[in-house]
């Protein structure tokens, strides 16, 4: 009988953990849940194809062939932009003709696509259900560089448990001059084409840095310690308002972006473990914690919205001069960590009254 009651107490904790996020696949094959799922599969396609061109053109611009000639090369006969559109619209059509068998289907991607704000784009490229643990972010705050207290990072006071490490990088952190910017940006490739997007390496070692075009005016440079961390995912556009988002996965480490675009309606993002943020032209530099329960954000120019899993939203932007500041950090949500207490309590107690019967059966 005790151990039947273990039993429910465990699957009632895993039920508990994973209610809030795992029904996203279950059994609803025309959902539009579903159909993003599917759709969000197709970035393997182009990440691989990515790649092999990568790895093709790797090599010396005293080469007679560029490194970035190779690539373009490569890009265009390995058609890696088509074969992951196709492999896009064969997921809406295959989402379309199971739409039309259920006509009693709640919410239609039409509907989904009123929405004209970057959140949006957050859905879909998250189409991966959190299973078992959806950690809640308790604290969003938003501060300044203190330029009284020798560029210290001010912290507000429930904010004092930020780790030390990432306090001094931010406090060491150089941000890419104008002047560097400029240079890596006068460098870009002459054949940029408006319907592809190009990323070329500058430099190495420590001070590599990827130029990530996606025209003649408009792109990003990049800056990072530790590229293994980085991964660049495949444009997204909306048809309906025919914004293109591109976005930067950071698993851990730190990133410096600055952008240049025209164009209002493209975005850019930087999608972490617990957080995305989303900009239009800025320049803004994260650290995220090794343990992935921790970022700093800070914004030198422009303006960058940060959203947590958990649905916050901040803007941050420089004030008088100083760099913008977020802090974003993850936290069990008490109430999970006290039903977690006390089932384990309950649990440890069970199996202590289990051992001493046991013990008492021997004796």
């Amino acid at each position: 009988m005790k151990k039947f009651i273990l039993l429910i107490l465990f699957l009632f904790t895993v039920l508990f953990f994973s209610s809030s996020k795992v029904n996203a696949q279950t059994g609803a094959d025309c959902s539009y849940k579903n159909y993003e799922w599917e759709s969000y599969r197709c970035f393997e396609v182009f990440n691989s194809c990515q790649k092999a061109c990568s790895d093709k053109a790797k090599g010396s611009y005293l080469d007679e062939v560029s490194p970035a000639d190779k690539y373009n090369a490569c890009m265009k006969a390995s058609d890696c932009h088509g074969k992951t559109q196709a492999c896009r619209d064969q997921a809406w059509a295959d989402y379309q003709a199971c739409k039309n068998a259920d006509k009693n289907e709640e919410k239609t991607p039409k509907e989904a696509a009123k929405k004209e704000t970057a959140t949006d784009f957050v859905e879909f490229i998250n189409g991966l259900p959190y299973i078992l643990l959806n950690p809640k972010v308790e604290t969003v705050k938003v501060t300044y560089l203190d330029s009284e207290n020798n560029g210290q990072l001010k912290i507000a006071t429930d904010n004092d448990d930020i780790p030390q490490d990432i306090k001094e990088l931010f406090e060491k952190f150089k941000p890419m001059t104008d002047e560097e910017f400029k240079e890596i940006w006068n460098s870009r490739p002459n054949d940029l084409a408006t319907d592809e997007d190009r990323i070329v390496e500058i430099g190495t070692g420590q001070d590599l840095k990827k130029g990530y075009w996606w025209s003649s005016d408009a792109g990003a440079v990049i800056s990072s310690p530790s590229w293994e961390d980085i991964k660049f995912k495949e444009p997204i556009k909306n048809n309906n308002t025919q914004k293109i988002l591109r976005m930067v996965e950071l698993d851990q480490g730190q990133l410096e972006v600055k952008l240049k675009d025209p164009e209002p309606q493209n975005k850019f993002g930087v999608q972490g473990d617990f957080f995305d943020l989303f900009v239009i032209q800025t320049h803004f530099w994260i650290s995220q914690s090794q343990d992935k329960k921790m970022a700093v954000i800070g914004v030198y120019e422009g303006e960058v919205e940060v959203k947590t899993k958990d649905g916050k939203t901040v803007k941050v932007k420089p004030n008088e001069g100083k760099p913008g500041v977020v802090v974003v950090s993850q936290k069990l949500s008490p109430v999970k960590l006290g039903v977690v207490g006390l089932v384990l309590v309950v649990i440890i107690g069970g199996v202590v009254l289990l051992l001493k019967k046991r013990g008492r059966k021997r004796k």
